[in-house]
């Protein structure tokens, strides 16, 4: 993965990752990028003013999607019906694993129900500092 200058357009840093990347998404804070690799089933996180892998690690069956409120980052599996959150500010403390907390996003891994889009099941609710999870295979839309 190249880090690229966007005046120069010039390649400032390049960082080894594993292939089949699907997904990079950046906090809002646009202090972290979330890579997620639904083959190996692993997720790095990239502080992007140090152009630095600062965590990486093993999450459920095929992450495909970061999504973020204020204080969590969010990751969605194909192969789980458990979304699992990410305290932000835990990123910056002097461990190196990945600190989780999971929920249940469904009654089934959404991978056994639909195919995969590119757009999001998963949103921020307006207002909140919460989630909304859509699950088509279980018709329900779910609220954390």
């Amino acid at each position: 993965m190249s880090v690229i200058e966007g005046d120069t357009h010039r390649i400032r840093t390049q960082m080894t990752l594993d292939e089949r990347i699907t997904r990079i998404r950046v906090s809002a804070s646009g202090d972290l990028a979330f890579v997620v690799n639904p083959t190996t089933d692993k997720l790095t996180i990239i502080d992007t003013a140090s152009n630095q892998i600062i965590r990486q690690g093993p999450m459920r069956k095929g992450p495909d999607d970061v999504v973020f409120t204020d204080n969590l980052a969010y990751v969605h599996h194909q192969g789980s019906e458990e979304i699992l959150m990410i305290p932000l500010v835990e990123l910056r403390a002097a461990h190196n694993y990945i600190p989780v907390i999971d929920f249940s996003g469904g009654r089934q891994a959404p991978g056994k129900s639909f195919v995969p889009t590119p757009s999001s099941t998963m949103v921020q609710a307006p207002g909140a500092n919460a989630m909304l999870v859509a699950h088509p295979g279980d018709g329900r839309t779910y609220y954390y």
